[in-house]
């Protein structure tokens, strides 16, 4: 479905969603790292609050991420408000004034 898009100007779509991978392989590697901290029961008990801290941030904003990135897919990439962003809505506003 991502090669069809990028086919119909999709290009920016396309990089979107390989950041938007890169970025949620990113945290679930910081994620993993942090469980297995807790597992070897060496963070004393600040250092666990602080890391459990973390991976919910983390996991709240990959999710986040990947909200938007499946609103960008289902949607076009319209921002949550309905206004098209960044290029699109140039181009509109170009369409617009001709």
């Amino acid at each position: 479905m991502v090669d069809e898009l990028a086919g119909a100007g999709g290009e920016s779509l396309t990089g979107a969603l390989e950041s938007t991978l890169g970025n949620l392989t990113e945290s679930i590697g910081r994620m993993e790292s942090i469980v297995q901290r807790l597992e070897a029961g060496e963070a004393d008990w600040e250092e666990s609050i602080r890391l459990l801290t973390e991976a919910n941030e983390l996991a709240m904003e990959s999710s986040r991420r990947l909200e938007r990135a499946v609103q960008d897919i289902v949607y076009g990439s319209e921002e949550e408000d309905g206004s098209q962003s960044g290029e699109e809505s140039q181009v509109e506003s170009r369409d617009s004034r001709e």
